[in-house]
């Protein structure tokens, strides 16, 4: 494919250490894998040479060698040719979503997944990321003490995804009352998190699902 020299030129053209080199030969072997699986595509050699999609690729580059996760270097890869082939949506959107997903962990993208695919198979393979700590006031105090951290870290994961626009929060109500439920300071009690539709639109741009 044509796009394949074009690669390379990018990659020359910015300096990094050696020891990430490695990292984006994984996730260009990986783009020119998915670049081949729809270079039929009806338009697809003209949109290979725009060059917002040359500022979406060498934006990719840049995050693929800083990524210490296959992972990682897949959902960017996944995103770069979504960008090709996907009709509604601007390369400055993918663009956006790019940032995005640059704010993200890999934890944090588990959890938004997780508001997405909540099976118990799921679940199972990220268990150490989304089991909630199990204690009680009988437990050992440093275990209270780890399983407050845990806690609150998977909070604060949550309450970024939600400042991102990605998940939106559950709010309980009384249901004898019909009426929203406050703490004892009077916030809001949050009930839960759901996906939004930024968030179905990153996961399907990350090849992760999505509507």
């Amino acid at each position: 494919m044509p796009i394949v020299g074009s690669l390379f030129s990018e990659l020359a053209s910015i300096v990094v250490p050696n020891q990430r080199t490695e990292r984006i030969a994984k996730f260009l072997a990986d783009l020119d894998r998915r670049l081949r699986a729809v270079e039929s595509a009806d338009g697809i050699t003209d949109r290979l040479e725009n060059e917002h999609f040359s500022d979406l690729l060498e934006e990719g580059i840049r995050q693929a060698a800083r990524s210490l996760s296959d992972d990682r270097r897949q959902y960017l890869a996944a995103l770069v040719v979504n960008s090709l082939t996907t009709q509604y949506i601007e390369y400055s959107e993918s663009r956006h979503l790019m940032r995005m997903l640059n704010e993200l962990s890999d934890v944090e993208i588990i959890w938004l997944r997780f508001y997405l695919d909540r099976t118990w198979e799921f679940s199972e393979r990220h268990e150490s990321v989304l089991a909630l700590p199990q204690v009680s006031l009988a437990s050992p105090r440093n275990e209270q003490d780890k399983a407050a951290r845990k806690t609150a870290l998977q909070n604060s994961y949550k309450e970024h995804l939600c400042r991102l626009g990605l998940v939106e929060r559950r709010y309980r109500v009384d249901m004898r009352t019909r009426q929203p439920q406050f703490d004892k300071d009077g916030v809001r009690v949050v009930d839960g998190y759901s996906i939004t539709t930024l968030g179905h639109l990153l996961l399907r741009q990350i090849g992760l699902g999505g509507l």
